[in-house]
Formats: structure tokens, sequence, C-alpha cells
């Protein structure tokens, strides 16, 4: 989970820099954060806009004829991506609930450092990760699919993976690392739903 490693040492390596600085924390260094977790969100929402899981998705429903085979794995990665996205929302919820400046360490883990919640996390995750594999079955992109998903993939052989993301982690910080997981469901769920709508008009073109 590079990405992920140098997203958290960017966070912190700010904190440190402001209060080094003998700023407030509840200002300029939390700032830092806020400003990272603002722009990964800004980036998903335009990402949504464009090509949005739903308007992908609704366009497989609505296509004509289509293949059990192809529209089946779709819907089941459907499901999976709002199940995370929707727990990963709540997650972040009760972390704001629970501090909400973000400059505390103690929330994070006791939320999601080796917790129930965390398996339940990773569980989701790597059901989406499955599910996302399922509709490149066949298909010669899927080296781009596993790109999207190389933090989520890296779960796969990871079971003790969140002590380098929440053990210290300030509130904010792990409510960012948490918008970039959600983002990487959303970009892994645009990418194969747009696979099989393209797989589904070839299959279209191609009937005598």
């Amino acid at each position: 989970m590079k990405y992920m490693k140098y997203l958290l040492f960017f966070a912190l390596t700010a904190y440190d820099f402001v209060i080094g600085g003998c700023a407030s924390p509840s200002d300029q260094a939390l700032k830092k954060f806020h400003d990272v977790n603002d722009s990964l969100k800004a980036s998903n929402n335009a990402l949504n806009d464009t090509l949005g899981c739903e308007m992908a998705y609704m366009l497989i429903q609505q296509h004509d004829n289509g293949d059990p085979k192809l529209t089946g794995p779709a819907d089941t990665l459907y499901a999976a991506t709002r199940t995370a996205s929707s727990y990963i929302e709540l997650l972040k919820a009760q972390l704001m609930a629970a501090d909400s400046i973000g400059d505390k360490t103690e929330p994070a883990a006791k939320l999601l450092l080796r917790t129930p919640a965390s398996d339940s996390l990773r569980t989701m995750l790597l059901d989406v990760y499955t599910k996302a594999h399922q509709c490149f079955i066949g298909q010669d992109s899927i080296a781009q699919l596993d790109k999207v998903m190389a933090n989520i993939g890296e779960l796969r052989t990871r079971t003790d993976w969140t002590p380098p993301f929440f053990k210290e982690s300030h509130t904010v910080a792990a409510i960012t690392l948490l918008v970039w997981l959600k983002m990487e469901c959303t970009n892994a769920a645009n990418l194969s739903f747009f696979t099989v709508l393209h797989q589904l008009k070839k299959n279209a073109t191609s009937r005598p």
C-alpha cells in the first residue's frame, strides 16, 4: 500500500513542520490535513460526475439483451461497492463524532487498529476487489484494474494491515486514508462498469 504510505507520510510531515514552527494545531497544522482530504474528495466527486458508478450501472441495466455473464458480475460489483462506500462513510462519521477538530490520535486507533471494524472494512474492500475482477474475465485490460486497485490488492496477503495507518494517526489523517480507499473502490467500479458496457456493445454489433 505504498501510495497510502506516501499520503500518510505527507500528512505527518506537514503536521510536524507546522508544530515545529509553533503554530496552532487547530488551525494551520490541521488545515494541511484538511487540504489533502478535501482535494481527494473533490477528485472523487469530479470522477463521480463524469463517469459515476450510478450512471454506468444504469446504462448496463438499460442495455437491450444484456448477457447475464456480463451483467451478473456488474450487479454484484455494484452491491459490493455501495456496501463498502457506505461503511467507509459510517467510519468517517464515527471518527468525526469522536474528534471534530481532527488532532487526536486515540479515535483512529480505538476504531480501526486491529478491531472488528477494520476486519469488516478489509473484508468489504476485498469483496470489491474480487467482484471488480470478475467483470474483467477474458479482458486484456485487467492490468489497468490491478493498477487502480493497487492498495486494496495488497490486503489479500496482509491481514495485519492497520498499524502503519491507524496506530498513531491523527483523526483527520485516518479520514483521509478512508477517503483514498473509497476513491479506489469508486475508480475500480467505474472502470469495470465501462468495460462491461464496451463488451455489451461489442456483442450487440457482432450479432447477425
